[in-house]
């Protein structure tokens, strides 16, 4: 259902399709360690991220915090486990 990540420096490209659209990102994180996510919006005005823990309950977003009105999140993790990101506009009715 979700495209999975190992933890480790990885990219990926999507695109908001249409407005409201969200992609969202499985990756298997490990207690302890730091992750940086970043969301930066090539024709998107303001990008926005989200993370979730594995029982869906929302631990971390960011709107504004990297270059311009991209997006940084910073997060260590609790426990090991697969977490969830969300990758949309700040807007939800922002798209082409």
């Amino acid at each position: 259902m979700f495209p999975a990540y190992a933890a480790g420096p990885t990219s990926t490209n999507g695109f908001v399709n249409t407005a409201g659209d969200r992609d969202w990102y499985a990756i298997t994180m490990v207690a302890g360690q730091s992750y940086a996510f970043t969301l930066n919006g090539t024709g998107l005005t303001d990008p926005y991220l989200e993370l979730y823990d594995s029982l869906g309950n929302l631990i971390g977003h960011d709107d504004d915090f990297g270059s311009g009105y991209n997006s940084l999140l910073r997060w260590t993790a609790t426990q090991t486990g697969t977490y969830y990101i969300n990758a949309r506009a700040w807007e939800p009715d922002e798209g082409p």
